[in-house]
């Protein structure tokens, strides 16, 4: 008798990302059809509703500043564009873009208008059509020059708000990205259906020069909306199996934390972790955190998920002396888990330290691609 073994038990994961071209559909394209490569690696209920799936990529500035136009919006000399994308509950929608408005003035972020984001809600399935939330952009802008000042302003933002949103018991808000730099397009349905659900992912005013991409497979939580990846930064293959003792070493250095960057707003960021998400949404928070307070992508991904280094031949005397310097500031996020992840200005992917979610990558002259899975 001969056993036929077809391993599909977690996420499929990857980027892609143009070498000196500037944004263009095509990038795009290119992206929606490496996340439907992945389509294998999700689950499906009976009803064709998927786990869920999803796309980060540059803001498509000129998709917006097309819809600025059609709506005789001036952007000011000097101003930036952001975008923030919310999942609401459709009952609550007056009330929860008010809330988004009021923090909005209290942090000096201009709203210039709220976009319904175009959508087919007829390719999901029965559960994911049922559970479907009201998908809208807010469209802003801010006087701040300093791309990195505005991207503080927007964590602190979003942080504020998240707290507020836990003080309002029948409000039901998600906020999928919130950035001068990236958005991210994710929901419960499979990887193919992204760009039918989607319809800004095909519009050719929709360009960028990379794109991650990830079909879920969830393990050990529901499947819901907010749950979808990309997450604000990360997408992730696999489990982080440390997370309860991740998650209690975060809450105590929240007691007496201070920050020379943060200063008063330290405050403002706590919880630094959000226990109610998943083991990805907690790792998201973690790298966000140190990428906003100053770290490199690359940096906070050494920290949180660190390689095999004790005695390994490999390393140099400095590089052990880094990893063993940090291992006295945060313990390490263990567990089968590759991720790829994009603060809008660099791209990193990385394996758990076990190597047991590989991943492959390949340079073109054109293109860097990465995609990882596991055997």
């Amino acid at each position: 008798m001969v056993f036929e073994f077809k391993e599909k038990d977690s996420c499929g994961v990857g980027f892609i990302a143009s070498r000196g071209l500037p944004p263009t559909h095509g990038m795009t394209l290119k992206i929606l059809e490496c996340l439907s490569n992945l389509d294998h690696r999700g689950a499906k209920f009976a009803d064709g509703t998927g786990d869920g799936a999803g796309v980060l990529t540059e803001i498509p500035y000129e998709l917006l500043n097309a819809e600025l136009d059609e709506r005789n919006i001036t952007l000011g000399k000097g101003k930036k564009l952001g975008l923030i994308s919310c999942f609401f509950d459709s009952k609550e929608l007056n009330e929860s873009k008010e809330l988004i408005q009021r923090k909005l003035i209290d942090f000096n972020i201009e709203l210039l208008y709220w976009r319904k984001v175009p959508t087919d809600k007829e390719v999901l399935g029965t559960l994911a059509k049922q559970s479907k939330p009201s998908i809208f952009h807010a469209v802003i802008s801010s006087d701040e020059k300093n791309e990195k000042k505005f991207e503080k302003t927007l964590y602190l933002f979003r942080k504020s708000l998240e707290k507020e949103i836990s003080n309002h018991e029948f409000l039901n808000i998600h906020i999928n990205s919130c950035s001068s730099r990236t958005v991210v397009y994710k929901g419960l349905f499979t990887a193919t259906q992204a760009s039918d659900f989607y319809w800004d992912l095909r519009n050719p005013l929709f360009k960028t020069r990379f794109g991650i991409f990830h079909q879920r497979f969830s393990t050990n939580t529901s499947s819901t909306w907010d749950k979808a990846q990309p997450l604000r930064m990360l997408a992730h293959n696999g489990e982080i199996n440390t997370i309860t003792s991740n998650y209690s070493w975060m809450q105590a250095r929240e007691f007496d934390a201070s920050s020379n960057f943060w200063k008063d707003d330290i405050n403002l960021i706590k919880p630094f972790i959000d226990e109610s998400i998943s083991d990805s949404g907690q790792l998201d928070n973690a790298v966000e955190l140190l990428v906003q307070s100053g770290r490199t992508l690359a940096h906070a991904q050494e920290m949180l998920i660190p390689s095999a280094w004790e005695n390994n031949p490999r390393f140099t005397e400095d590089e052990k002396a880094f990893y063993q310097y940090h291992s006295f500031l945060t313990e390490p996020w263990d567990g089968p888990a590759a991720i790829v992840a994009s603060d809008g200005l660099d791209i990193i992917a990385g394996l758990d330290r076990s190597g047991l979610r590989p991943m492959r990558w390949m340079i073109s002259d054109r293109y860097v691609l990465c995609r990882g899975w596991s055997i």
